[in-house]
């Protein structure tokens, strides 16, 4: 996804000014963050993503969001147990 130079790039600019009146990881970089955060990125893209949160704080907060969620719904008593003839399929 990434190339070298891009990462380069990225580590190398100025951070992001936090957009105040703004919610939610950057729209360039949001569907990154979700599969990053999903550990679907190989490590080249990855450790793009990881210079680029270094850096915006608006990544940084949804991601500690999204972390804080699934700890939340692991916590929780909601739980879902497939039906019989769906494991018998499965196996």
């Amino acid at each position: 996804m990434f190339s070298l130079s891009d990462m380069v790039r990225i580590a190398m600019s100025p951070p992001l000014a936090p957009e105040s009146d703004t919610a939610g990881a950057c729209p360039d970089w949001e569907l990154v963050l979700h599969a990053f955060f999903d550990g679907e990125l190989d490590t080249a893209d990855s450790l793009a993503f990881e210079l680029h949160l270094g850096r915006c704080q608006r990544c940084a907060v949804e991601l500690k969001n999204l972390k804080s969620m699934r700890q939340k719904f692991r916590r929780s008593a909601v739980g879902w147990v497939a039906p019989d003839a769906l494991r018998n399929r499965i196996r």
